[in-house]
């Protein structure tokens, strides 16, 4: 490294003209001496020993006459004296009142690797001088490709991958990069690890993205940090159902039945988002999840093709009340239904609970009542129960065609 202490360029001076013995002299006018051409150019500030791709940097020389005077006024040019492609910047510039030339604004754009620079001064014997290495590292990033796009086709919640490549304006890798992947189109959520760092190659692989949601078309947008932040967006991924995670009510049973009476209600096969799953095979029981009684019929059932298991007897039978159903399979999260209100079933019993006297006078009113119930015993109203002599002779009077009442009783007044 030069010093920077620059050599006096120009002084005055007087000559002196003398006979033999120096009896006569004479003192010529002031004479200024000036610098010379440039015959030296030296380094005064190298420029770094690294730079990135397209960013600016400095570096000093200084020119120097024979004499070792420095020069100014000299215009002084720098371009690459090993290594390509190409220097750009403000390449000229002209020396000062010290003899230095300043670049500020050098920047070398092309593949990484070592450059070095030569600085030329103009005229005299256009001396010139080199600097030391420069390393040319990755600049900031430019551009992003996806390298390998997700598959066309995934599975809700189920892992993929993808890998994106990271360069800057001249192509090469950028390292160290943070890139960010999101989902550009399409509903859902991406879940798993959205968030890598590029490799020495510029590569970031994500092994183990997710989408969460609905089945239908998405894409990704995959973002890098720093420099113009470029993006990229995937190819169409179809999400389609996952593996059946839980059973979803498909056709909820009635909200009012009999007991006794059958009727129907159907369960399927669904991923963690609610998807359908195409699933046969799979088989799911029903039974009662709350309210007393017995759930019989048809309450183990296998899925079809479709993923649906369809229970078309229940039967509920106990007290009226409400009950749910519950919907379940090993290994999966059950389904429990709307509540559904048990009423009575058809009248399947009669019982006298208030009997006729014993014995009772000809043309005299009496009274009998009965109960009417279901087969569990609940008792059946709206019932209409006719009164008749079983035995013996006579006729029976009074009202013989009495209708059950809310308790499933009917009062006859008879004579």
């Amino acid at each position: 490294m030069a010093t920077d202490t620059p050599t006096i360029s120009a002084t005055n001076m007087d000559l002196r003209f003398a006979t033999a013995g120096g009896s006569l002299s004479v003192v010529s006018g002031n004479i200024e001496l000036l610098a010379g051409p440039p015959t030296q150019i030296e380094m005064v500030d190298q420029p770094p020993s690294s730079t990135p791709n397209g960013a600016t940097f400095s570096a000093k020389v200084r020119v120097r006459d024979q004499s070792a005077n420095t020069v100014p006024g000299i215009p002084v040019t720098v371009a690459i004296d090993s290594g390509a492609p190409a220097l750009g910047g403000t390449t000229s510039v002209t020396t000062a009142a010290d003899g230095t030339a300043t670049f500020n604004s050098l920047l070398i754009t092309g593949v990484t690797g070592t450059r070095k620079l030569r600085f030329t001064a103009t005229g005299g014997s256009n001396p010139s001088v080199v600097s030391a290495p420069v390393d040319v590292t990755a600049g900031v990033p430019a551009n992003l490709t996806v390298q390998t796009q997700p598959p066309a086709q995934v599975p809700n919640a189920t892992f993929f991958g993808a890998s994106v490549s990271v360069t800057d304006q001249s192509g090469n890798p950028v390292p160290n990069t943070s890139v960010t992947t999101t989902i550009a189109s399409g509903a859902g959520q991406l879940t798993g690890t959205t968030v890598k760092t590029t490799n020495t190659s510029g590569i970031a692989t994500f092994d183990s993205l997710m989408i969460v949601g609905s089945t239908g078309n998405r894409t990704l947008r995959f973002t890098a940090t720093g420099g113009s932040a470029p993006q990229a967006v995937s190819t169409t991924v179809n999400v389609v159902p996952g593996s059946p995670k839980q059973i979803v009510i498909d056709s909820q049973p009635p909200a009012v039945v009999q007991n006794g009476v059958p009727f129907r209600a159907w369960a399927r096969l669904a991923d963690t988002s609610g998807n359908l799953t195409a699933q046969q095979g799979v088989a799911i029981t029903a039974s009662i999840a709350s309210g007393a009684g017995t759930l019989a019929g048809n309450t183990v059932v296998a899925t079809d093709a479709s993923g649906i298991a369809k229970f078309d007897s229940l039967v509920i039978v106990g007290t009226t009340g409400t009950r749910t159903l519950s919907f379940s399979s090993t290994g999966l999260t059950p389904a429990v239904s709307q509540s559904v209100s048990v009423q009575a079933g058809p009248p399947r019993q009669i019982a006298i609970t208030t009997p006729p006297p014993a014995t009772v006078a000809s043309g005299a009113t009496f009274t009998v009542t009965v109960q009417v119930s279901d087969t569990t015993g609940n008792p059946v109203s709206g019932v209409a129960v006719q009164a008749a002599i079983a035995s013996g002779a006579g006729t029976l009077g009074g009202t013989t065609s009495v209708t059950t009442g809310p308790t499933g009783s009917a009062t006859f007044n008879l004579s």
